[in-house]
């Protein structure tokens, strides 16, 4: 029991077992609260985001791959199969360089061929490609490569792509025409290659073949851009293909398909000279 009457403040409390107690309470003062600890949360930085460069627009992934983290395209490990056909689509400018693989099957670019903006890169007759050290891209640029329908023994392409510096004024779409400008070791007018002709020879033929010096002897004949609005991609409108039973002379706009690769009268190709409608750029 406890007696907390006494005008002193006195408090006495007793029990049985206890005793009795004498209690003097002083001035009872409110504990100080605490203020409360607010435990700022960790900010978590996000993962860095790895520069995308690449989209494949058409083909197989097995056969066209982007790798090294989004900045190589290349046709994988190996040699190149039969009939491939990629085209990646550049997101950002970049600039492009043949990172240790660049091999086709050696022609001057009708087989086995890198496209961009227009021009043609390829192994040439002599083992030598014409990739050159780079190549600035803008986004929107396209890649294209293709092979024939026969099996290869060359290893391909590995090109890798890395940010331009200076971004305020890129470098317009590759125009690497002198690159591609040169001659087909392999082609002969009358045994004579092109290094032993002259300009003269220039639109003249191989009546054995049907085929015009001119889209051979490139360097010689200055016969170097390759996009399809170029002249070299299309039809001569002066061109009559001389039919040999008739006579009848045809225009390449007169002409079907089917004659691309038959030769006329005067033993010329058709494909040579109506080249938008033979796609002979496209071979």
């Amino acid at each position: 029991s406890n007696y907390p009457f006494f005008p002193s403040g006195v408090v006495i409390l007793s029990g049985i077992e206890q005793g009795l107690f004498v209690l003097e309470v002083g001035a009872i003062t409110s504990l100080p609260t605490a203020s409360p600890t607010h435990t700022k949360s960790p900010t978590i930085s996000p993962a860095p985001t790895a520069v995308t460069f690449w989209e494949l627009q058409a083909g197989e992934p097995s056969e066209c791959e982007i790798t090294d983290d989004q900045l190589c395209v290349t046709d994988g490990p190996g040699y190149y199969q039969r009939n491939e056909k990629c085209t990646y689509v550049a997101i950002r400018d970049m600039r492009l360089t043949a990172s240790g693989v660049f091999e086709t099957e050696p022609s001057n670019g009708q087989y086995d061929r890198i496209t961009i903006g227009g021009n043609y890169y390829f192994t040439n007759s002599e083992g030598k490609h014409n990739f050159p050290t780079s190549l600035t891209l803008v986004a929107g640029d396209t890649v294209i490569w293709k092979t024939d329908s026969l099996k290869s023994k060359y290893a391909g392409y590995r090109l890798c792509a890395s940010q331009v510096a200076d971004t305020a004024s890129p470098t317009p779409s590759p125009t690497e025409e002198k690159s591609i400008c040169v001659d087909d070791t392999e082609f002969q007018l009358k045994k004579k290659a092109c290094s032993r002709l002259t300009t003269l020879k220039c639109n003249k033929w191989d009546a054995k073949s049907g085929r015009l010096v001119r889209n051979y002897c490139r360097s010689l004949c200055q016969n170097c851009t390759d996009g399809k609005n170029s002249l070299r991609c299309k039809d001569d409108k002066k061109f009559r293909f001389v039919v040999k039973k008739s006579n009848q002379k045809l225009s390449c706009k007169q002409l079907a398909k089917k004659r691309c690769n038959q030769k006329d009268k005067k033993k010329r190709m058709m494909r040579e000279y109506c080249k938008k409608k033979c796609n002979f750029c496209e071979l």
